[in-house]
């Protein structure tokens, strides 16, 4: 395969401005996950399993509708690369309305859900914690995805850093709710794994609230146009072109998180102990994720930007940059992991059982950072040059035909148990991160 390595020089620092807010953006909405699992981590592997579950199936849901959101990238960066500011705010009111259409029904289904976890086959100490967790979470749902659309057009408006100090107030929200309610102090009720529901619930809705304010003060946007001209009216067109190709995005990611979900419910076939290792080894690996995740959002934006300007070549020096940004923070953070697991493990607990079984899913997590890293950045950069579908399908390839198969059977067919599901996801990601990467050479080559 011949790969295009267009002068990528230039796109450096613009590429680094926008990503490193981005970055801290991903991983302060990452924290909010990490510091659930810190909390409930003291009630013991019954409370760290059932905030696995329970977060897993919220996620699940919730991944759905950030996917189709996620097109407001594409969208609204390349009608400010087009310098129509007012065609960027209609994007910005049919993201609201999705937000609403997609929110309430899946708020309904979590509901019921939550009281069926029993069908899963897990130990029913684990249900008796995940059950009031995730009824809770589910009230989340409508803002979190308000803060999604908020978030999606600050950023392809390149204002990500309202977003991070939202995001860093959030977090203090999050854990001060967590503080109180899960251990009952300042006279409120313990509430254990149900506080820290509430505590998600709180600082999604403190989310939602803040970016929409930074939104409605805005000098630039809303101030340079009229209530009168109706662009927050509901326009299914705008909304259908929305889906096209948000749909795919939202599949590519119900895919990937549809994998991490069947295998913590497999995870919960094994003791506790592995349930507990899984979701801290998960915890992780999801927070060095954020950072590729991150430029990858970046690079769909400098893609699309470029590609509403009518300039392909920047287009592509942006693409290759972020790739190759990813690549190399992705080597380091594997360095880490792969370093100090006992350190990491022992953030969360002091169980021995525990820590003895992450350490070898760690060691995974490290062989597998780098190609995780390629994966999800250069489908960012396909994602701003427009291309959905065939990140999708090669996902759906990697996940469900090649990697939750394997692990399936090294898990129980070769006795590595909760190991050899991990196993199976490296796998995954390593086939991925060389077929998308394939795919975004032969994207450009096809666009010269």
């Amino acid at each position: 395969m011949q790969v295009v390595r267009p002068r990528t020089r230039g796109e450096l620092w613009p590429m680094v401005a926008l990503a490193v807010p981005v970055v801290i953006a991903e991983l302060g909405w990452m924290m909010m996950g990490v510091v659930d699992v810190l909390m409930v981590g003291r009630l013991g592997p019954e409370a760290i399993g059932g905030v696995s579950i329970g977060r897993s199936i919220w996620v699940f849901l919730a991944i759905g509708g950030i996917g189709v959101l996620l097109s407001l990238d594409t969208f609204v960066s390349q009608s400010l690369g087009r310098g129509r500011t007012d065609e960027a705010l209609k994007y910005l009111a049919q993201g609201i309305w999705l937000s609403l259409f997609l929110a309430l029904p899946a708020m309904v289904l979590l509901q019921g859900v939550a009281g069926r976890m029993d069908l899963l086959g897990i130990e029913q100490s684990v249900i008796d914690q995940g059950h009031p967790y995730l009824k809770v979470c589910s009230l989340s749902l409508l803002p979190m995805l308000l803060y999604t659309t908020f978030r999606r057009y600050l950023q392809a408006m390149e204002r990500a850093f309202p977003v991070v100090l939202a995001l860093i107030l959030a977090n203090v929200v999050n854990v001060l709710f967590n503080w109180v309610l899960v251990f009952g102090n300042w006279g409120f009720p313990r509430l254990g794994t149900t506080g820290a529901g509430w505590a998600t619930t709180a600082s999604m809705t403190f989310l939602a609230l803040s970016l929409a304010a930074v939104i409605l003060l805005s000098r630039r946007g809303l101030r340079e146009v009229s209530w009168r001209d109706g662009w927050w009216h509901l326009n299914l067109k705008r909304i259908g072109v929305v889906l096209r190709l948000g749909l795919p995005a939202s599949g590519q990611l119900l895919l990937e998180v549809g994998v991490i979900t069947a295998v913590t419910i497999l995870a919960g076939q094994f003791a506790v102990e592995a349930l507990a290792a899984h979701q801290i080894a998960l915890t992780v690996a999801s927070v060095t994720y954020m950072v590729p995740l991150g430029i990858s959002a970046a690079a769909a934006v400098r893609v699309g930007y470029a590609i509403g300007q009518g300039d392909p070549a920047r287009a592509k020096r942006a693409g290759w940059m972020a790739i190759g940004l990813a690549a190399v923070i992705a080597t380091i953070m594997a360095a880490i992991v792969g370093i100090i697991p006992h350190f990491l493990l022992g953030l969360f607990t002091q169980d021995s059982s525990v820590i003895r079984r992450g350490v070898g899913l760690l060691y995974l997590a490290a062989l597998f950072q780098l190609f995780d890293g390629v994966q999800v950045t250069a489908a960012g950069a396909l994602r701003g040059a427009g291309y959905t579908l065939g990140p999708m399908l090669w996902i759906l390839l990697g996940w469900w035909v090649l990697g939750l198969p394997l692990g399936a059977f090294l898990a129980f067919r070769s006795g590595m148990g909760v190991h050899g599901l991990w196993a199976g996801l490296t796998a995954a990601l390593v086939f991925m991160g060389v077929v998308l990467l394939g795919s975004w050479n032969r994207a450009l080559t096809a666009s010269r």
